[in-house]
């Protein structure tokens, strides 16, 4: 609970946002890894039913939502955050520093975030390998050409454009997300 607490207001956001769609709503992860049209907060919304013709209203509702849930959120559910395998990083966060105090992270997912200002994964430096997804219909982020992923021996970075093919084998790992048959891939 106490590392949660310590996370800044849109870090809080973000791993409840990801915690509420993929472990408590149990959104499939595979649908949410071949999909980069919608986005996690419209996915969210989706999810809770809350569609609507004014989707900007949509939005304004989830953020009245999970500013709700944060304000009261139990032991209980701070934990399971924290012990999230997987976490999709949205381009409001610019600094990996938290994910070093989650320790069963095995999957940053930056699919569909081309915008995002993160130079720095010296927090993903850890014992085992962690993977960092960088893939895109349009537009990827190139992590390689201006921060320092390349020198941490444990991360495998994966970009490109389309889905990648290695994404059935990355996932497997994971336990207690909906994973439905994930398809082989495609470049």
């Amino acid at each position: 609970m106490e590392l949660f607490l310590n996370l800044n207001n849109d870090w809080k956001q973000l791993v409840y946002k990801n915690w509420l769609l993929l472990k408590m709503l149990q959104y499939p992860l595979d649908i949410f890894l071949y999909d980069d049209s919608y986005g996690m907060d419209f996915l969210l919304c989706k999810a809770l039913e809350w569609e609507s013709n004014n989707p900007e209203e949509d939005l304004k509702k989830l953020e009245r939502f999970v500013n709700s849930r944060l304000q009261h959120i139990s032991e209980e559910i701070a934990d399971s955050i924290c012990q999230m395998e997987f976490i999709h990083i949205n381009s409001n966060i610019d600094n990996l520093s938290p994910l070093s105090l989650f320790n069963n992270i095995k999957i940053v997912d930056f699919h569909g975030e081309n915008k995002s200002n993160v130079n720095d994964f010296i927090p993903l430096a850890k014992d085992r390998y962690i993977y960092v997804l960088d893939y895109a219909d349009y537009e990827t982020i190139n992590f390689d050409l201006r921060s320092n992923i390349t020198s941490i021996p444990n991360i495998k970075y994966i970009k490109g454009y389309g889905i990648p093919l290695e994404l059935s084998t990355i996932v497997c790992d994971l336990k207690g997300y909906n994973i439905h048959n994930i398809n082989q891939g495609y470049e």
